[in-house]
């Protein structure tokens, strides 16, 4: 559907799937009460229908718009094979800044899955095949079964749908006991970045299933499954978490990513993992202002090679290098200065 943006006056283009009619009907009903009833029948569509049949023309009618592509796909069925991953690929294949939030019923597919749910519609759906549910069966004989299904559960879903950027943290009811990703999936950083950001800003309705720092949620053999539960909720104390682990763990991937002290951007840095933590880019930004002004380990450069040794905020484009080691001669004052 399509939609007048009631702040700044810039039109939106949406448009809303449903194969449930009663769905559409309340939908209709609860944008005839809105600032965007004038929409409706002009900007605002309500397809009583799934979404695949509609797919191609909702992706060509975005691409007609303009150049950007940028167009965001909710596909919140609460399921987890009610959308195929050929679908979301083809988003990410025929546009150039889509985004794609999908609401991923994990708890379900692991409590219900057998090696038969691969050759069920609802496996093919998300492209199981038998070498992948014999996987599945095996883990959940293992120690810490859950959390290790869903670390292979993800890892599955960005290879598939063909998204290089994903943030798979979890939607926390006080009423349901079921868990549920909210998978937003995109091709930029900076997308995944602001989605990161959002879970912080309402850290009341998300967890997440791993660490403070980087590569948070990939699995450590060195730590027992049973002990990583939903302990990190994007809360004060969580964000207190990250910014240590990130002051311990971004000397090292510094010195990894700039060899020879040749300055790495910030947001080369941060794109090589972020997928892999809850760190945002702020956070990441106050850890190297933190490296550089009391531990002396970083020095930040702008784009053109300018130091900045005061600076608090940082943006993407600035770099980041091991701070250069005055020889030991200049330590004790000879040789010049």
């Amino acid at each position: 559907m399509d939609a007048d943006h009631p702040k700044s006056g810039v039109l939106i283009p949406c448009r809303s799937t449903d194969k449930k009619k009663a769905h559409v009907d309340f939908l209709d009903a609860e944008l005839r009460k809105s600032e965007y009833r004038d929409g409706i029948g002009r900007n605002i569509h309500l397809i009583n229908s799934a979404f695949e049949p509609h797919a191609t023309t909702i992706i060509e009618t975005v691409k007609k718009k303009g150049p950007s592509n940028r167009a965001l796909f909710f596909l919140d069925q609460y399921g987890w094979s009610d959308v195929s991953f050929d679908v979301i690929r083809s988003i990410f294949r025929d546009m150039k800044n889509p985004e794609v939030i999908l609401t991923f019923s994990v708890d379900s597919l692991i409590d219900y899955f057998q090696e038969e749910t691969a050759k069920h519609r609802s496996g093919r759906a998300i492209e199981l095949n038998d070498d992948f549910a014999e996987r599945i069966v095996g883990l959940k004989t293992e120690q810490g079964a859950r959390y290790l299904i869903q670390n292979f559960l993800y890892r599955h879903i960005q290879a598939k749908t063909g998204a290089p950027f994903y943030t798979p943290f979890f939607l926390k009811s006080a009423t349901c006991r079921r868990a549920y990703w909210l998978l937003h999936l995109s091709r930029h950083e900076r997308a995944r970045d602001e989605m990161a950001r959002l879970h912080w800003e309402m850290s009341n309705i998300f967890v997440h299933h791993g660490g403070a720092g980087f590569n948070a949620l990939g699995f450590d053999p060195n730590v027992d499954p049973d002990q990583c539960g939903f302990d990190f909720d994007f809360g004060s104390d969580a964000k207190i978490d990250s910014l240590n682990a990130a002051v311990e763990q971004l000397p090292r991937l510094i010195r990894d990513d700039a060899p020879d002290g040749v300055p790495i951007t910030i947001a080369d840095l941060f794109k090589a993992r972020c997928n892999d933590t809850p760190l945002t880019m702020p956070l990441v930004s106050e850890a190297v202002v933190k490296l550089r002004d009391e531990f002396a380990e970083v020095e930040v450069l702008t784009a053109d090679g300018k130091l900045r040794p005061s600076a608090v905020n940082l943006s993407w484009e600035d770099r980041v290098r091991p701070r250069r080691q005055r020889s030991f001669f200049r330590s004790l004052g000879v040789g010049g200065p």
